[in-house]
């Protein structure tokens, strides 16, 4: 798994306004809420890898040209029909939300 960070207190600098300080704690493998959230994010989102996800929530999100950057460079390093199969298909979702999907 990833480093994943709890956000604690959020502060502004005094001698700069446009910097914060955050206060992080790290959470570990056994953290409830961590097993919760991973497992509802698996069951939400579409793919067999951590990428695959990741392309799928920021279609959910909206960041549209993100997720089609992502997707090709997916395509890339499809060692399949089958993954190439997936990436085309969440490639055509990207489109169709943009409204750029033409029959």
């Amino acid at each position: 798994m990833h480093s994943v960070f709890r956000v604690g207190d959020i502060k502004k600098t005094a001698n700069n306004s446009r910097l914060w300080k955050v206060q992080l704690t790290l959470t570990d493998e056994n953290d409830p809420q961590l097993a919760t959230l991973t497992q509802r994010m698996q069951e939400a989102l579409y793919g067999s890898t951590a990428w695959e996800r990741l392309g799928d929530l920021l279609i959910q999100v909206g960041h549209f040209n993100q997720a089609d950057e992502l997707y090709n460079e997916l395509l890339k390093d499809a060692s399949n029909d089958s993954a190439m199969a997936d990436i085309y298909h969440q490639l055509g979702r990207v489109k169709s939300q943009q409204g750029r999907y033409e029959k």
